[in-house]
């Protein structure tokens, strides 16, 4: 059965306006009110009002009819008739008899319900609440509700409640009517559980910063709420699809050529937009914060954690992913370990761990009122390609139904961004910045908290790192962990002449520094502190090399190479703070378990005990089995650049390291050549006096922008290394390719990559103007626009050219994105107030004057002329649900519903276009991994999608499905012989990032193997396996 649009529409208008949906509550109230209490767990219940009512109808129309063939929707319109006025309630009747749902009835002729154990007394008639009942308490919810986020006093909520109680069941006597039964309870009550108060505990005990566990001797430490991250929320490269609405927040969308960087977010307005507010695709449900190591991702987490607990009445749960058992098939490691662990230690404080508890607990998750917090994935103990996969098996049942945020390094986060990214909304730290006009210099600002006792020491520290040949040190400096280190070393740096211009040579400086901090307390002397230095980088070294658990260390590790607790060595690591107790191992509950201090300083003592590049690279050409191939393995990438910065490794040593790098011969069609090349280049950023840095780099520009290249993954890859590499090269080099004669398309090219890593740069920033001010056609102008709006912040050059543009621009995307762009960089100037507040005035197009109102009150909030515009917009910014939408909420209500498949079928083969079927069946793989016809579909498309953007979307799709199914090395030798076909090369493609060489050249070398059962750990992995075989055709 299902509603026209017409009707769907009003009766969505007309559920999203009553007060008893207004919470989840009552949402839920209803429901069991119209005898769909078992339906009401599977439904999604959370978010604003429209979005509940909408998931409501849209799965009660699916369910169809119950046994009593009456259909589930009916029952539900029914019950609320008695909650409307006389024309709505026509309305209903209407719906009600066109749809042949049943007779309709009042609510009032329910069935009696057996009662439920425990259960003393019956609530309201019929045991439920009653429709007077229900709108008493809808009455008291709203009075008691404060902001979007439902702020209210937690003890006057439960102040007539056993427990912890939902009111729905108030009158029940602690039954839980619309999930599981509570367990019977005999003797004395369990004393009520505060929940947040517990939770509140357990994070102070997490609440110090990384920086300060090794600073605590000097006077700079900083407390949490000193230190704020900026966000950014990002999705990988896409084609935008035009048939989508958008806000004004996302106007420019529509005229980037490509984009990664959707949005930007300061610290506070992430909290309350993105967390409180509910805003974007998740609606605050799934949020996965990215970035490099040191980047602030841990501490985030924290302050995430405790402005829950201080603006909202949500309960968060912190948990450090290390911590986490190894993932193991078939087991609930996830769920095991928040009831045995963290719920076991919260409850222990107060009460006795019970089967009760457990359901009181789970039941926070249900309500969605709990979130997880997953600090630092990358550090769980699992293989490298299994982590994400892990967590995203994991989050089912109730463990699923809470609010999610997890952490994880942006490495491992992209080679398994296919693994979560579909269904978690994507933030990535951003570097500090020396100058975003709106925000101020956060590099100066930490400076000057870090130096506020002693000003002139930090005015000085400024002024080194303004020198031309220091550029970049203060390029490392925008990370906030670099950054702390170097302030806490200046004095060091200072006596000796001037910064260091490698992160080892930073690191190196700080160890030699904590030593002198520690002295006082825990005397060595040099001859220990080089034994222990060396111990602990052959510690490292031994650790990273292993497969799992590479960043917690079990006490039975750390003794086979520092000796017994007792020995020196161990005893001085554990004095310093270099190693640290962090638990007891899953495995081994009475074996303690410790980690370095930082796993950036883990990695740079392994990089001090590695003496012969060798160990990265042996390479025997045609017996790969017998070589070592650490290059292509990402946990070590951090290690080799702080190899290349030490400055007691040779430089010969270096330069014959490059040399076997940029020469790498793979005889598997160059897969590996290109990753070897690519990890050169980001070498060189640290081993800057390499002799052939400039060829690289001219390399890297030959693929990335020439177009003498094959396939878009290696001109793809080029222009990442050409992020990664060093920056003033780069910036040198597409400064010249922007002022060439090469024809505008590659120009454009290097503009957009300008505006990547030229944040800030007088030679960036001057070149684009210039191009501006020559550019001859519409595009070209945007693009500039575009890419100035991303590195001329507070310049007043960019900012007038952006000006000059707007006043001039013939098409009006243009206009959109010189707005957008003033938006991001005219913080504080008049010229581009003026300019923006004209264009709110004068703009023929509402949606122009929405965009130009939205990025006017960006950068002047108190501005009446943007607060006027939108206001009168409206809800213009509210995300209209689409076709696309509602297949993402399909896939989350329905995966645990037995007809799922049967339902996404139809889906499928009622969609009337291309994104609609490659969307359905990627959601339908996803539910039933055995299921031939999704991955028919996807091949199809990802080889005939007249949409460019749909064909690439579906090999995504079949991606992941390659990873769910971790049969690398068998889909490697389907495809080889066939990689002159584009889909066949990103897949052999994407095979070489995630698996070893040498695995993957004994797959190339090898015949088609006929796949049986008997090589599949599943019988759906080998009927998709059996499936490639047959659906892997050359494209015509």
């Amino acid at each position: 059965m299902k509603l026209s649009d017409k009707h769907r529409k009003q009766l969505i208008a007309l559920l999203e306006r009553l007060p008893e949906l207004a919470t989840e509550k009552g949402r839920r109230n209803i429901l069991t009110l119209a005898d769909l209490g078992e339906i009401a767990p599977k439904i999604d219940l959370s978010g604003s009002q429209f979005e509940a009512t909408s998931r409501i109808v849209s799965y009660l129309e699916a369910w169809g009819r119950l046994a009593s063939q009456q259909e589930a929707l009916g029952l539900f319109l029914s019950a609320i008739k008695d909650l409307v006025g006389i024309e709505q309630r026509d309305f209903l009747n209407l719906l009600l008899k066109e749809y042949e749902m049943m007779t309709a009835i009042a609510p009032t002729g329910i069935a009696e319900q057996p009662q439920l154990p425990g259960q003393n007394q019956t609530l309201g008639q019929e045991g439920k609440l009653s429709i007077k009942e229900i709108k008493a308490e809808a009455a008291n919810t709203i009075d008691r509700t404060i902001g979007p986020v439902g702020n209210y006093n937690e003890d006057s909520q439960n102040a007539n409640v056993q427990g912890d109680n939902n009111i729905v069941f108030k009158k029940a006597n602690n039954v839980y009517i619309g999930s599981e039964p509570q367990p019977e309870v005999s003797g004395e009550p369990e004393p009520a559980i505060q929940w947040r108060d517990i939770c509140r505990q357990i994070l102070a005990e997490q609440k110090h910063l990384t920086t300060n566990e090794l600073m605590q001797y000097e006077e700079n430490c900083f407390e949490l709420d000193e230190i704020h991250v900026p966000l950014a929320l990002v999705e990988r490269k896409k084609t935008a699809s035009l048939e989508e609405e958008y806000s004004p927040e996302q106007g420019s969308r529509l005229y980037e050529p490509e984009y990664e960087e959707k949005q930007r977010f300061q610290h506070q307005q992430f909290l309350t937009d993105i967390l409180g507010g509910g805003k974007g695709k998740s609606q605050g449900k799934r949020i996965a914060i990215i970035g490099e190591p040191g980047a602030g991702k841990t501490t985030l987490a924290r302050k995430v954690a405790f402005w829950l607990l201080d603006n909202t009445t949500y309960l968060p749960i912190l948990i450090a992913a290390a911590d986490l058992p190894e993932p193991e098939a078939n087991r609930d490691f996830l769920e095991e370990y928040l009831l045995e662990k963290w719920l076991k230690n919260a409850v222990e404080r107060v009460t006795d761990l019970t089967e009760r508890v457990k359901v009181k607990f789970k039941d926070k998750f249900r309500d969605g009122k709990a979130w997880l917090l997953l600090d630092g994935i990358d550090e769980m103990p699992a293989r490298r390609l299994e982590a994400l996969r892990a967590i995203q098996k994991q989050l089912s049942g109730w463990v699923g139904q809470g609010r999610v945020v997890l952490t994880c390094r942006l490495n491992l986060w992209e080679a398994n961004r296919n693994a979560l990214a579909s269904e978690f909304e994507i933030y990535r730290t951003l570097e500090f910045s020396y100058g975003d006009g709106k925000t101020g210099n956060q590099v100066g600002e930490f400076i000057g908290k870090w130096f506020q006792r002693e000003p002139e020491l930090g005015e000085k520290l400024r002024r080194e790192m303004e020198r031309s040949e220091k550029r970049r040190i203060k390029d490392l400096a925008k990370n906030p962990l670099r950054l702390a280190l170097l302030c806490s070393t200046w004095r060091l740096w200072k006596d000796l002449g001037g910064l260091p211009d490698t992160k080892a040579k930073l690191y190196k400086g700080f160890v030699d520094k904590f030593y002198s901090w520690k002295d006082r307390e825990f005397p060595s002397t040099p001859t220990e502190r080089d034994e222990l230095n060396r111990a602990l980088g052959e510690l490292a070294k031994v650790a990273i090399d292993r497969d799992e658990s590479r960043f917690r260390l079990k006490q039975s590790l750390v003794s086979r190479v520092l000796g017994q607790e007792s020995d020196r060595l161990f005893e001085l690591a554990t004095q310093l703070g270099w190693l640290n107790k962090v638990g007891l191992a899953a495995e081994s509950p009475d074996e303690e378990v410790y980690a370095f201090y930082h796993p950036t300083f883990q990695e740079y003592f392994a990089a001090t005990a590695i003496e012969d590049w060798h160990f990265f690279l042996n390479h025997v050409p045609d017996e790969p089995e017998r070589g070592n191939y650490r290059i292509f393995e990402p946990q070590w990438k951090q290690v080799i650049l702080l190899w290349l910065g030490r400055d007691d490794v040779l430089q010969e040593e270096k330069e014959q390291f490059i040399e076997a790098l940029v020469s790498f011969e793979d005889k598997c069609n160059d897969f590996y050549k290109y990753r070897a090349y690519f990890l050169a280049a980001a070498g060189i950023a640290e081993f800057q006096q390499c002799r052939r840095a400039n060829e690289i780099v001219k390399q890297l520009f030959e693929w990335g922008f020439t177009g003498n290249r094959k396939y878009d993954d290696i001109e793809n890859g080029a222009r990442i290394a050409l992020e990664e590499t060093d920056t003033q090269r780069a910036i040198s080099a597409l400064v010249q390719l922007l002022n060439s004669d090469e024809n505008e398309s590659i120009r454009k090219k290097a503009a957009y990559e300008l505006g990547k890593i030229g944040e800030g740069n007088p030679e960036a920033i001057s070149a684009m103007v210039q191009w501006l001010n020559s550019a001859e056609d519409e595009d070209t102008r945007r693009q500039a626009a575009y890419s100035l709006g991303a590195i001329g912040v507070g310049n007043p050059k960019a900012i007038l050219a952006i000006v000059q543009l707007l006043q001039y621009a013939k098409n009006e995307s243009t206009r959109l994105q010189a707005a957008e762009s003033l938006g991001k960089i005219g913080a504080g100037s008049f010229q581009a107030k003026s300019a923006l507040v004209y264009l709110v005035k004068s703009a023929k197009h509402q949606f122009t004057r929405k965009i130009a109102a939205y990025n006017l009150e960006k950068i002047d909030p108190a501005n009446s002329e943007s607060i006027s515009i939108m206001v009168r917009a409206g809800n213009y910014a509210k995300n209209k649900p689409t076709r696309s939408q509602a297949a993402d909420s399909l896939l989350e209500t329905y995966m645990e519903d037995p007809r799922a498949i049967s339902i996404m079928v139809q889906w499928i083969e009622s969609a009337e276009d291309e994104l609609t079927r490659c969307q359905g069946a990627a959601l339908l793989a996803k539910i039933d991994p055995g299921n031939f016809q999704p991955l028919s579909i996807l091949v199809q498309l990802a080889k005939f999608a007249e949409d460019e953007f749909v064909g690439l979307l579906a090999a995504d799709s079949l991606k992941e499905i390659i990873l769910s199914i971790n049969h690398f090395v068998q889909i490697v030798k389907l495809v080889r012989g066939r990689v002159k076909n584009e889909a066949c090369y990103e897949i052999a493609w994407y095979c070489a990032e995630n698996i070893p060489y040498p695995d993957f050249y004994r797959a190339w070398h090898q015949g088609v193997p006929i796949v049986t059962p008997e090589e599949s750990t599943t019988e759906s992995n080998y009927k998709n396996l059996e499936f490639f075989q047959n659906a892997i055709q050359i494209r015509p």
